[in-house]
């Protein structure tokens, strides 16, 4: 997985976890109960931000396979020839795709493409492969043979793209909800703290401050597993 993804998933899981040993210092003052609930969101949010960094990888290498697919495709029925298809195409092509194809350059064009199964590792991919294999040995239309591939790269194109509307929309709704009770937890301890204090004592108010947190850590990687977690294939 590349390295960015998951320096921004260390960050936003230090940034939630200074956000949340803040507030319990704040409204509990006290050191070890804020460690603990410090700790265990560092651990669950530091995951969950994984998981994410390991989708956000996966979802960009799934569209640069349908988009080399498609140019290659495209351009492969105007040249006739893998070797300088892939030399039209070059300069087009994002980074990562052209630094493995520095790495394999001196080998023949199609073992250069086989290559690239282990960057874009897809089964649309691997039929893609088999379609030029088919296409160099017995010739015909590469638009034609490979028509209904293209469809399905397309429908799963569409496909992908609505589930990151969905996760984005239902992330919204989990951040607006946790934003309202960590307001009424605020407003219950600062407005109301004679009344507060008069009914709980400190330490139950204490421990209640501690499990809110847990349980608001739990049901963000909760939301996070279940959104990003079921990756049809491993992200190294």
């Amino acid at each position: 997985m590349a390295l960015k993804f998951k320096v921004v998933a260390f960050v936003y899981a230090l940034i939630i976890t200074t956000l949340i040993a803040w507030l319990m210092s704040l409204m509990i003052q006290d050191v070890i109960l804020t460690s603990i609930g410090g700790s265990v969101t560092l651990g669950l949010f530091g995951y969950a931000f994984f998981l994410q960094a390991q989708f956000r990888h996966l979802d960009q290498l799934r569209s640069l396979s349908f988009y080399f697919m498609n140019q290659f495709i495209l351009t492969l029925s105007v040249k006739t020839s893998i070797a300088s298809t892939l030399t039209e195409l070059y300069p087009s092509l994002h980074p990562l795709i052209r630094r493995a194809l520095d790495d394999d350059e001196g080998l023949p064009a199609i073992d250069t493409l086989k290559r690239l199964n282990v960057l874009l590792d897809f089964p649309l991919y691997s039929i893609f492969l088999h379609m030029i294999d088919i296409h160099i040995h017995h010739g015909g239309s590469i638009i034609d043979m490979t028509d209904m591939l293209l469809s399905r790269a397309r429908r799963e194109e569409i496909e992908w793209y609505e589930k990151r509307l969905t996760i984005k929309k239902k992330l919204g709704q989990l951040i607006l909800l946790w934003l309202l009770n960590f307001l009424i937890l605020l407003f219950v301890r600062f407005g109301l703290s004679e009344i507060f204090v008069d009914v709980f004592p400190t330490l139950i108010f204490k421990m209640f401050i501690l499990v809110f947190v847990l349980v608001f850590a739990l049901s963000c990687f909760v939301f996070f597993y279940q959104a990003y977690g079921g990756n049809d294939r491993a992200v190294q």
